[in-house]
């Protein structure tokens, strides 16, 4: 998701649960509405973005994230992020434009150097690694996934009509794993 959306739907559900503890008035059905209209708006932005640079879609799985015990306000706010409803509308729009979705593992791609393949330390959103790579976070965490996802789609012997796209797969350069994922 992008920042700006991702923090559109966190302000929205923070909003109604701070409304939800404060009244009796029941608001999930305003709050429902609103944040589908933002995924709606999110996977479209995505979908348009693959069908015109005719790339896949690559997905980050989520599923361990929520077992992290990092705190009541920090786990509230994961419980809350519509991520599996987002998967849903990805997939549902991709098929129905004939893109296709891979799913991989989102493992400590936050913390493993997009360049070096060494583990850094990741400290306030910023990733720093001993080979000197320093860069945000999520942003290293993108660039590992986008990688994990093309070293699937070669391995499983797809053949690309982009052979950037295939040598990317096994690329460490950032500034070229930059270009082709759209950053």
């Amino acid at each position: 998701m992008r920042g700006e959306q991702h923090r559109d739907i966190r302000e929205i559900r923070g909003k109604y649960f701070y409304l939800r503890r404060k009244t009796t008035k029941n608001f999930g059905d305003i709050e429902k509405r609103k944040v589908n209209d933002k995924l709606h708006k999110i996977s479209k932005q995505i979908i348009e973005w693959a069908k015109k640079t005719n790339s896949i879609i690559v997905v980050g799985d989520l599923k361990d994230v929520r077992n992290g015990n990092k705190g009541r306000k920090f786990n509230r706010k994961i419980s809350n992020m519509p991520s599996f409803k987002l998967k849903q509308q990805i997939l549902y729009k991709a098929n129905w434009e004939g893109i296709e979705v891979h799913f991989v593992g989102e493992a400590y791609t936050s913390k493993t150097c997009h360049i070096c393949g060494q583990r850094g330390t990741r400290t306030n959103g910023l990733f720093k690694c001993s080979c000197g790579c320093q860069d945000n976070a999520d942003r290293n965490g993108a660039i590992n996934i986008a990688k994990r996802g093309l070293g699937q789609v070669s391995s499983l012997g797809v053949v690309s009509d982009q052979p950037e796209l295939m040598e990317f797969a096994n690329s460490k350069n950032s500034s070229e794993a930059i270009q082709l994922v759209g950053w």
